[in-house]
């Protein structure tokens, strides 16, 4: 059946292979859990975390595309690790993106989050190049940063 083995052999084109990693992105629901699930913060506290995650997601994402940055997903989980932005430097590069709202204090990335980060970069990297970036959002800009 040569129609069948063409159709086959369009749709496994070697081109495609680099994108198979999307499959693994999944957005999620929630970003963060319940006031139930943590009895010292009260509703209204964990309303404003996820609305100030929210804004500085949104302000770092803003900042990126301004740079010429296309973001291919915004709040996503790859590989049971949350992301906060997947996005492409203007070169090309695939680049997950942490983002940090810092407001009278320097924000930063625990040694337990960059481990998650640095394995979901790990498996990404088998496709594609990769980078780690952390983006840390003050209320007069965004500062990007890279991650060793």
């Amino acid at each position: 059946f040569p129609s069948m083995a063409s159709r086959f052999i369009k749709a496994t084109e070697p081109n495609r292979i680099a994108e198979r990693w999307r499959s693994w992105v999944r957005p999620l629901t929630t970003d963060l859990p319940s006031a139930a699930s943590n009895p010292t913060q009260t509703k209204n506290q964990t309303a404003s975390k996820r609305a100030t995650g929210f804004w500085a997601e949104d302000r770092a994402r803003r900042h990126l595309a301004e740079s010429g940055w296309i973001v291919l997903f915004r709040n996503v989980e790859i590989v049971h690790v949350q992301v906060d932005l997947l996005a492409r430097d203007p070169s090309g590069v695939l680049t997950i993106v942490e983002v940090k709202f810092e407001k009278f204090f320097a924000a930063r990335m625990g040694p337990a989050q960059r481990r998650r980060l640095g394995r979901v970069g790990a498996i990404l990297a088998q496709f594609e190049p990769i980078q780690l970036v952390f983006a840390r959002v003050r209320p007069e800009g965004v500062i990007l940063e890279p991650v060793d």
